[in-house]
């Protein structure tokens, strides 16, 4: 009723259901970009806390493993834009290719938020169970923990390299971080110089 023109009701319908398909995709994208990191934390507290036959850490390492796939091949190719990977040249050399989408302003920040704020909190959460084996010199379970948050640092690290906007916010950052740094140091010395 709204078209007279069937072709434009077929166009129409079909950019409806286009954007349907491609919102269900990224949802089911977040639900996995969060799903792996949660049911490896899970297996590692909780699986591990009731057996003691070590399945908690087979569990852990294979959900942390699923994780590093599905982030790597699905999850930030379709939230993000960017996707990485390695390949051995005829020379035997490894050469590491990064990709981004031309523009990823324009892409959903609930999108990536998800991707980036769950890389970085599971990063964080693994560096800090680490830390904390570590310095219990519990040295088997850091091993595990170490393992995790490789898969986690590299899947971050590679998608890093990947995204010109979060270099171009690291380097702001940096900037910033940089003169507070050097107008305190500033302002310090005008202070001893006042009062000498």
């Amino acid at each position: 009723f709204f078209f007279n023109d069937t072709a434009t009701t077929e166009i129409y319908t079909e950019q409806i259901v286009g954007s349907v398909r491609c919102v269900q995709e990224t949802a089911t994208a977040c639900i996995f970009q969060i799903l792996f990191k949660a049911l490896a934390v899970f297996s590692y507290f909780v699986i591990d806390g009731l057996s003691s036959n070590g399945l908690g850490e087979i569990l852990t390492i294979i959900f942390s493993a699923f994780d590093f796939w599905t982030v790597k091949n699905i999850t930030g190719r379709l939230l993000v834009g960017l996707r990485w990977w390695s390949k051995i040249k005829p020379d035997g050399e490894q050469d590491w290719i990064f990709e981004c989408k031309l523009d990823e302003s324009k892409l959903n920040s609930v999108d990536k938020t998800f991707f980036w704020g769950g890389q970085l909190i599971f990063t964080g959460v693994w560096l800090a169970i680490f830390i904390i084996n570590t310095l219990s010199l519990k040295l088997t379970v850091a091993f595990l923990n170490l393992f995790v948050f490789a898969l986690l640092i590299v899947n971050l690290y590679a998608y890093y390299k990947c995204s010109d906007e979060k270099k171009k916010q690291m380097s702001d950052l940096a900037t910033r971080a940089g003169s507070q740094v050097a107008g305190q140091v500033i302002k310090s010395s005008l202070m001893q110089g006042n009062r000498a």
